[in-house]
C-alpha cells in the first residue's frame, strides 16, 4: 500500500493508479478506502477530455468500470442503495454491462425487492446466457418468492453451466440448494 501512496503523491491526477489502490483496499476488505479511491478515478476520469475517445459504439466502457467496482465495495459494506447508484450508472455507461445488471439485482435481493431482481437477472442473462451467477441468484430470488419450479429449473441450469466451466464448488452448491427446495415442496 506504501509503494501506491508514493506514486500517487507523485502522480496526484492518475487515476489508473488510483484503481489499482482501490482493488488492493477491495481485496483487503477495506471498502470504504476503495470506494474513496474509486470515486477518486470516478473524478479524474470526468476531467479527462481524451477519455470520450474510448467511446466505442456509444458505450462507455471504460467509464463504466469505476462506478461497477464501487458499487460493489457498497455492497459488501450494505450500502443496497447506493450500490443501486452505482451499477445504474454502469449500466447508463454500458447497457451492454451484463455483470452490472447481475450485481444490480443482488443488491435488489438484499434488499428484499425480488421483481427488481428477476428483471436485472434476466437482463444479465439475455446478455450472456452462460452466465451461471445470474441463474443461480434468479433462482434464489424465485426461491424467496415461494415459485418453486421456477427456482429449481434455473438452478438446474447453473448447475450445468458450472459443471462445463469446471466450477465444482459452485456446482455442489447449487445441488444442495436443489434439494433443499425438493424437500419444500
Amino acid at each position: 500500500m506504501q509503494d501506491f501512496d508514493v506514486v500517487l503523491k507523485r502522480n496526484p491526477n492518475n487515476s489508473t493508479f488510483f484503481s489499482y489502490r482501490a482493488n488492493a483496499h477491495s481485496e483487503l476488505k477495506e471498502y470504504e478506502k476503495a470506494i474513496a479511491d474509486w470515486t477518486q478515478v470516478i473524478r479524474l476520469n470526468s476531467q479527462n477530455p481524451i477519455a470520450s475517445q474510448f467511446d466505442t459504439f456509444n458505450l462507455n466502457f471504460f467509464d463504466a468500470i469505476p462506478y461497477y467496482n464501487r458499487g460493489l465495495n457498497y455492497n459488501s459494506l450494505g450500502a443496497y442503495n447506493k450500490a443501486i447508484g452505482d451499477f445504474t450508472q454502469a449500466i447508463l455507461l454500458n447497457s451492454l454491462y451484463s455483470a452490472a445488471y447481475n450485481n444490480r439485482g443482488i443488491s435488489y435481493k438484499n434488499l428484499g425487492e425480488y421483481d427488481k431482481a428477476i428483471a436485472d437477472y434476466n437482463q444479465a442473462i439475455s446478455l450472456n446466457p452462460q452466465y451461471a451467477d445470474a441463474y443461480f441468484n434468479r433462482g434464489y430470488s424465485y426461491k424467496n418468492l415461494g415459485e418453486y419450479d421456477k427456482a429449481i429449473a434455473d438452478y438446474r441450469q447453473a448447475a450445468d453451466l458450472y459443471q462445463l466451466q469446471g466450477n465444482t464448488e459452485n456446482f455442489q452448491k447449487v445441488l444442495s440448494f436443489i434439494e433443499e427446495i425438493e424437500k419444500l415442496k
